[in-house]
């Protein structure tokens, strides 16, 4: 067995964000694709966002946060990354939701085939 290295397919960013939004990739060959997000909010004051990874494997289509939550202090600690089963032709990403008010957001997202 040979080894491959991960081809970075997607190079995204985000900054100044003020409104929900999602960065996606739609992959044109079914198989393994490792996520990584980093995410900077300038929040308080009753201003909140929600970031979530979400992608369709040959079963159904998931949708997964680091917190499940508002964005809190874990997710600036370091970028977050997630390894997942993906099909041709359904988009993988994150998706930004403002939940209150209007925080104001950075957003990274790189995506790798690592098929």
């Amino acid at each position: 067995m040979s080894a491959t290295v991960p081809v970075v397919v997607s190079n995204q960013s985000v900054t100044g964000q003020t409104t929900s939004l999602t960065l996606s990739y739609t992959p044109t060959v079914s198989g393994i694709y490792r996520l990584s997000a980093y995410a900077v909010v300038s929040y308080g004051g009753g201003n909140n966002g929600n970031i979530k990874f979400e992608w369709t494997d040959d079963h159904s289509a998931w949708s997964w946060g680091p917190n499940d939550g508002p964005i809190g202090a874990s997710f600036f600690a370091a970028p977050k990354s997630i390894l997942v089963r993906a099909v041709a032709g359904q988009p993988i990403g994150i998706v930004y939701t403002v939940t209150s008010g209007t925080p104001s957001a950075d957003l990274y997202l790189i995506v790798e085939d690592l098929n």
